[in-house]
């Protein structure tokens, strides 16, 4: 049995009143910091091309995504209950919404995770100069890429969690 850890703050380094990153190895939440809501697979469907999109913050495992390192700051991520990861549905650009595909050692996008001063984090994807950014602040809507604009819209907050469904 895994006993959970505090899961009621977000997962930063900050030492000395300097703020770096730490290697994220764990499983977390990714959570909006305007809309307050997770990512998640649409319905936690486990079938490829499934949307991905926002949903309140529950310790489930389809809401929960493994982090695998892959360089500095960078990750391949995996969901805990469909073991999919989330990409775009075509070739990156603003708008493009995220899916889950299949994952393999090897490929899958990487996402770079920049931990801001305030602890939270903008997650670009790599080779891009685009963001995981929400289409709304509704509930079950698209998580989109999109240009960097710095707002909370694109600032997102890891939540460790291990759950056991």
């Amino acid at each position: 049995m895994i006993a959970l850890r505090n899961t009621s703050t977000s997962i930063n380094a900050e030492a000395d009143g300097a703020t770096e990153n730490e290697t994220l190895t764990s499983s977390y939440a990714i959570r909006n910091v305007k809309a307050r809501k997770c990512v998640r697979p649409y319905r936690a469907r486990t079938h490829t091309e499934n949307p991905v999109i926002l949903y309140p913050r529950r310790k489930w495992k389809c809401i929960t995504w493994r982090f695998l390192p892959v360089g500095e700051n960078a990750y391949r991520l995996q969901n805990l209950y469909t073991e999919m990861t989330l990409q775009p549905q075509h070739a990156p650009e603003p708008g493009t919404p995220m899916w889950q595909q299949p994952l393999t050692e090897k490929s899958g996008p990487v996402w770079e995770f920049l931990l801001q001063p305030d602890g939270q984090y903008e997650i670009r994807l790599q080779g891009t100069a685009l963001y995981l950014t929400i289409s709304s602040e509704s509930t079950n809507t698209p998580i989109v890429l999109d240009w960097h604009r710095g707002t909370s819209d694109q600032r997102w907050e890891l939540f460790e969690q291990h759950p056991r469904r």
